[in-house]
């Protein structure tokens, strides 16, 4: 398992680009009679996230854009392993799991927005 690139900095994601949405995890099941039963599927809770930052190609680390690149095609095997990171809000340090590939999209001629697809369980 991997790690957050302390190089490219954990303070650039922007807590609101940052949403966490729970996955339903109840299953209603009917019976012959009576009220449907419901019970929790999961003894874990999963969040679906999406969260962005600003990477600098001009950054005091280098291009984080190409430290990133080097992280998701190296560190997570194109997406595909896990790592742990600092939550933006919530302090501690969790392990998050790509759902999709990033988004990346110029902000300007140096900057580019990322936009990561994760998720996360208590």
């Amino acid at each position: 398992m991997g790690a957050w690139p302390a190089t490219i900095g954990q303070q650039q994601f922007d807590v609101r680009g940052w949403s966490e949405t729970p996955r339903l995890d109840s299953v209603r099941t009917p019976t012959e009679s009576g009220i449907v039963k419901t019970r929790r599927r999961f003894s874990a809770t999963v969040y679906d996230i999406e969260g962005s930052l600003t990477l600098d190609v001009n950054g005091t680390n280098g291009n984080e854009v190409n430290l990133f690149l080097t992280f998701w095609n190296t560190t997570l095997a194109g997406g595909s392993l896990t790592f742990t990171m600092t939550h933006p809000f919530l302090g501690t340090t969790v392990t998050y799991t790509p759902t999709a590939t990033y988004d990346m999209v110029p902000i300007t001629s140096t900057l580019v927005r990322l936009t990561m697809h994760l998720s996360r369980s208590d």
